[in-house]
Formats: structure tokens, C-alpha cells, sequence
């Protein structure tokens, strides 16, 4: 394998740490210096009244295994009702229709044979990555990365997944983050990323008032993949002692694939609950919101959680949260109401913590007593796609307009 670049510097460990510590006590949120610093009425107006953005994900909605569909799709409708042109290209032959936005399905590995005139690239499933990297080589054009997890953090025995989320980073001109602690990561690893790097939050869409809510159950929700690095684990544990201790709360797992002994861990916990328990499997956004509407809590116990979308989901049906304490929730959640960070893996301590808050409900008060959308506040989808789209010309701006596709003929990927 080649030398990492952040082998291979030359400049001094102690030059390029005390730079990196400067750029990282800036606001993370505001544009860094130089590459997203000049005001959007200097772009061309051309780009600026039309951007023509090619999308990669690897599944969208209503058949979506993550949270990434979910946000890819609501970013390009709100892309597109600011006047953006999207073409979104998706591995998933299930994906529904969106409103202003060209949907079309292709094989993972074979480039598309009618590509439209893009200004820019904007990859954000690595199970895209070799069509995109092909697409930017092919027609000379800007790609960008949003970086929904850095493997390197959460599958560090990964190893071919790393070299290609590395290889990603190494090759776009701009890299988003979801928080700041994996972009500071990042940079400590790869330097180059410190002037081509920032980090953006998703934004998350209005939801029906307080006042339509449904009638609440005891129902405690737990949704994402079952697995390990989700606190499925953790959960389960939790739950059992929990229930073991109060006779009318219910739990519901939506998630699918995962790990074969937090797989094993929920049958069992199932089978020991009937009628108490249930797996519902991936449900589609609708109809967790409506699950989570009708729960008493949402537990979102990820060992590695890089933004954290069930929390604000479950905020914004009015439902409190119990959280583990990671890199993600703790910049995403900071200031929340309805909200209990933990900062431990144990699953005695959680089943306290849920024990606690069904029969005290302070963070149900919390929330119910907030005069303010927390969610809608922080993460106004507006706002949010203001600035990827002002970060999108900028990059366009400095790169240049891409060669002239009408005239080539394409290939598959080799």
C-alpha cells in the first residue's frame, strides 16, 4: 500500500500542529480561509442563478438502510427549490420519485452513458466512490465528499473500505464533516484536508405541531441498524432489566441488518417478552416518525454516532432521548431540551436512567414546557443548504468549468 500522505510531509510535525490548532479553534461552523471565504455575489451569475449538480448515494427512500438516503434526499429537494439543477444517481432500483429532482438508477460500477452538463460532483455513499471518481476524471470536474462517517473511526478493521475513504479524500476538492472532532481527526491524519475541509450539519425539515400528536403508550423506541457500534448491546440489556421491573412498557426495534449476536441479543429479548417486545425491521421515515410520535422514549446508545439523526427525530415528534455521550451527540444534541447524555456503556446504568425518566418524566416536562422548535432552530434545512450551495460554487469558482461532454463517448468503469 502507499505511505499515507500525512507520512510523507516535510514540513515540521511542530509547524503543521500549531497551524492545525489554529484553524480548529474557529468557529467550526463558519467558512474557513481561503477556500470559502469570498461572498457568494462574486460568483458568476450564471452558476449562481443555475447550479447543475450530479449526486451519488447508495439508496434513497422509501427503500433506505440509513440515514444518509433519508438526508440526500431531503438536501437535493431543498437544492432544488433554490434553484439548483440535481441529476441524483443512486445504486437503488426501489427509489421513489422527488419533487424537482432527476432520480435515476445505475449500477454501482458502470459510469452513465448520458451524462448531462454537471458543474460539480457531490458523493456521499462510498459505495459510489468508483463511478464518481470516474465521473470527475472523465469530464474534468470538482467532487466534493460528504463524509457520513470516517471508517477509520468507526470500522477500523476495515481495511479496503479505509484505503477508499482515504483515496476519497486525497482526490476531492472539498471534504464536509459532520462534527468537529472527526474533522480535526482527519486533518491530524491527512494536512492537506485542513484548507480543503469543513464541517456542515443536516437540516432537518419542519414536523407537525404539538398539538397533533397521538395518545402516548410506554413504548420505548430503538432504531438503526442492529449491531455493536449502534449500542444494540447495550440496549438490550437496559431493556431486560427494565421490563423485568415494570410490567407495562414495550419496546419496538426498527432495524435490520446488523451483527449475528445483536441479532441473536433482540430474538432473545423478544421471545422472552411476547407481546412486549417486537422487531418491526427498516421502516420507512413515515412510519418511524409515527412510531416515535406514539413512544414515551427514543435510546440512541451508539458506541459511534458521527451526527446523531434519531435523537432529532425523536425531537421533533416531542419525544425525549437518552443518548450516549459520543463525538457526534455531544456537538449535534449540545443544549437540547429533552435530552440525557450518558456517557457509559453499562446497561445497568441505562435501565436506571429509563426507569428514572418513566417514573419522574423530567425530560418529558422539558420538552413539553420548550416555547421553542430546538431542532428547527438549529438545523433550519434552509439555512443549512444556503451554505453547502455557497460552499458548491465557491469550490466551482476555483476549479473551472469541466470539459465538453457532448462529444465523448463513455465506457463502463474499468
Amino acid at each position: 500500500m502507499r505511505t499515507p500522505r500525512s507520512l510523507t510531509w516535510s514540513r515540521s510535525t511542530s509547524t503543521i500542529s500549531s497551524t492545525i490548532s489554529a484553524q480548529m479553534h474557529r468557529d467550526p461552523m463558519q467558512p474557513l480561509q481561503p477556500l470559502l471565504s469570498r461572498p457568494l455575489q462574486h460568483v458568476s451569475s450564471v452558476f449562481a442563478a443555475g447550479l447543475r449538480i450530479a449526486v451519488f448515494a447508495s439508496d434513497l427512500p422509501p427503500v433506505s438502510r440509513s440515514g444518509i438516503g433519508v438526508s440526500v434526499a431531503s438536501e437535493c429537494q431543498a437544492l432544488a427549490l433554490r434553484g439548483c439543477t440535481v441529476y441524483l444517481l443512486t445504486a437503488s432500483h426501489q427509489a421513489g420519485t422527488l419533487p424537482g429532482v432527476t432520480v435515476e438508477a445505475l449500477p454501482r460500477d458502470r459510469f452513465p452513458l448520458r451524462a448531462a452538463d454537471w458543474d460539480i460532483l457531490h458523493l456521499h455513499s462510498l459505495g459510489m466512490a468508483a463511478v464518481a471518481l470516474e465521473a470527475a476524471k472523465r469530464l474534468e470536474l470538482p467532487l466534493v465528499y460528504t463524509a457520513h462517517s470516517v471508517v477509520e473511526d468507526e470500522l477500523p478493521g476495515a481495511s479496503s473500505w479505509i484505503a477508499l475513504q482515504r483515496r476519497i479524500f486525497s482526490a476531492a476538492q472539498h471534504v464536509f464533516f459532520l462534527n468537529t472532532i472527526e474533522r480535526k481527526r482527519a486533518v491530524m491524519r491527512d494536512p492537506s484536508l485542513l484548507l480543503r475541509s469543513s464541517v456542515r450539519h443536516h437540516g432537518m425539515a419542519a414536523m407537525v405541531g404539538r398539538e397533533d400528536m397521538p395518545e402516548r403508550g410506554r413504548v420505548i423506541v430503538v432504531a438503526g441498524r442492529l449491531c455493536r457500534n449502534k449500542g444494540t448491546d447495550v440496549a438490550v440489556a437496559a431493556l431486560h432489566e427494565v421490563m423485568r421491573n415494570i410490567a407495562d412498557v414495550r419496546a419496538l426495534f426498527a432495524g435490520e441488518r446488523g451483527d449475528k449476536d445483536c441479532e441473536a441479543a433482540v430474538a432473545g429479548l423478544v421471545a422472552e417478552f411476547p407481546g412486549r417486545v417486537s422487531r418491526s425491521g427498516w421502516l420507512e421515515r413515515s412510519e418511524l416518525m409515527r412510531a416515535l410520535s406514539r413512544a414515551r422514549l427514543a435510546l440512541s446508545a451508539s458506541r459511534y454516532e458521527p451526527f446523531g439523526l434519531l435523537p432529532l427525530e425523536a425531537l421533533q415528534c416531542g419525544t425525549p432521548v437518552l443518548a450516549s455521550r459520543s463525538d457526534g451527540a455531544r456537538e449535534t444534541l449540545l443544549g437540547a431540551p429533552g435530552v440525557e447524555l450518558i456517557a457509559t456503556h453499562d446497561g445497568r446504568f441505562w435501565a436506571k436512567a429509563i426507569q428514572r425518566e418513566l417514573c419522574e418524566g423530567r425530560l418529558m416536562a422539558t420538552l413539553e414546557t420548550s416555547e421553542m422548535n430546538w431542532v428547527q432552530a438549529q438545523f433550519e434545512p434552509g439555512r443549512q443548504t444556503d451554505l453547502l450551495k455557497r460552499s458548491l460554487l465557491d469550490v466551482l469558482r476555483r476549479h473551472g468549468p469541466g470539459v465538453d461532454r457532448k462529444a465523448r463517448v463513455f465506457r463502463d468503469v474499468a
